[in-house]
């Protein structure tokens, strides 16, 4: 890291105070190292210009994993000006908006992002566990909660027909072959060890997703942790890990879901979002700046 002592001492103070992993802050301030070498300046004293060159060059997929970033930057930049370290005291992360953000999209890393329903079936159809073919298409048709609690917390007898009262509170229509995936998820007794072939039991309960009997403290930073490592694990076995992430997932279900309902009902894609705009962010996400971003990959 650029600045090394300096921002351990802010990663220290932000793991006293938050529940996110020492080592996420570390990753974000070693991707930002980089431009602060170019510039010759720590992030915290970075133009609105210097800002955004910095982001443009990051390979960014996503307008909300950009904004996600700049409030992290942000937070440094505040305690930065705390502490003296900011020459001119000004906090130029701030000036960043959401229409800033789509700029900084590559769209050609977004476009290797967009995922079909087919591949992620295909993805299913390589994976070993049960859980984890749950878990790539429940990314896909909308499960996820805070912290992805729909994942750790749901439990079986939530799934009533075709519907799961999620962890959530939300309740949510799903695929055959998902409420199929839940089912098996539940019943199988052991997880296989992509690479090894080792296998661990699984603790007996009630939830969709069971967990590994030898597994860390059930808490909800650990809970996070383990959903977290099984995606990596998972993601690596079919070689895209470092490509897709679980939210690129989300993001194409979202796309998938837009595209087949607005066929369903003869409109276009933007149409679609502007009439059911409060259903898809329920099961998805927020709409804002989505069809302006991905527009390329609607009807």
């Amino acid at each position: 890291m650029y600045n090394a002592d300096v921002k351990q001492r802010w990663i220290d103070v932000k793991e006293g105070n938050t529940i996110s992993s020492k080592n996420y802050y570390g990753n974000k301030m070693d991707n930002a190292e980089p431009y602060e070498k170019l510039f010759n300046k720590d992030l915290c004293n970075f133009t609105v210009s210097e800002i955004l060159d910095m982001y443009k060059g990051m390979n960014f997929y996503s307008p909300n994993t950009v904004y996600i970033t700049n409030k992290l930057y942000a937070d440094y930049t505040d305690w930065c000006i705390n502490e003296g370290l900011v020459t001119d005291s000004q906090n130029h992360y701030l000036l960043i908006t959401r229409e800033m953000t789509i700029d900084c999209v590559n769209v050609s890393a977004m476009k290797s992002r967009v995922i079909s329903r087919e591949t992620v079936i295909d993805w299913c159809n390589q994976a070993w566990n049960a859980a984890d073919r749950f878990l790539l298409l429940g990314l896909f048709e909308g499960i996820k909660g805070n912290r992805y609690v729909d994942f750790t917390d749901t439990k079986i007898q939530d799934v009533d027909g075709n519907k799961i009262h999620l962890a959530s509170g939300r309740t949510l229509e799903f695929s055959d072959k998902l409420i199929g995936y839940a089912y098996a998820s539940h019943e199988e007794n052991q997880w296989i060890y992509y690479g090894t072939e080792a296998v661990s039991p699984l603790v007996s309960g009630d939830e969709i997703m069971r967990q590994v009997a030898r597994a860390m403290s059930n808490t909800d930073q650990n809970k996070w942790h383990r959903i977290f490592m099984r995606s990596k694990r998972l993601f690596d076995y079919l070689g895209i890990l470092g490509v897709v992430s679980m939210n690129a997932i989300r993001i194409s279900g979202a796309i998938d879901y837009i595209n087949r309902n607005a066929k369903e009902e003869g409109v276009n894609a933007k149409t679609y979002i502007e009439n059911h705009k409060e259903e898809i962010e329920y099961r998805y996400m927020k709409m804002y700046k989505f069809y302006e971003t991905y527009k390329d990959f609607l009807v």
